[in-house]
């Protein structure tokens, strides 16, 4: 049973994974991204628990936004974020 349970956390990560490249083409105005951060956020915390330390990795992954007020700051912002939820997740295949 805990095998299977690795295997299903490995794919849910996978999924998530496979989803970043379309996300880094698109606009910080877009909402896919939020809607895949919180698909996301809410089957890393089923898979792994809500209070492991996965899943507060994973929340905590983009750290505080500092966003210069302009569209091209938005934007950087919006790329890093991405950058930070993405190096978790494959960190997340890696320890698996």
């Amino acid at each position: 049973m805990v095998e299977f349970s690795s295997s299903k956390r490995i794919t849910v990560v996978k999924q998530a994974l496979e989803q970043v490249p379309h996300l880094q083409g698109l606009s910080y105005r877009n909402p896919e991204f939020k809607g895949w951060l919180d698909r996301t956020t809410a089957s890393i915390k089923a898979e792994y628990g809500a209070e492991s330390s996965e899943a507060r990795r994973f929340v905590n992954a983009a750290g505080r936004a500092f966003v210069v007020g302009t569209e091209t700051g938005k934007e950087q912002e919006y790329q890093r974020q991405l950058e930070s939820y993405e190096d978790v997740l494959r960190a997340l295949v890696e320890e698996s």
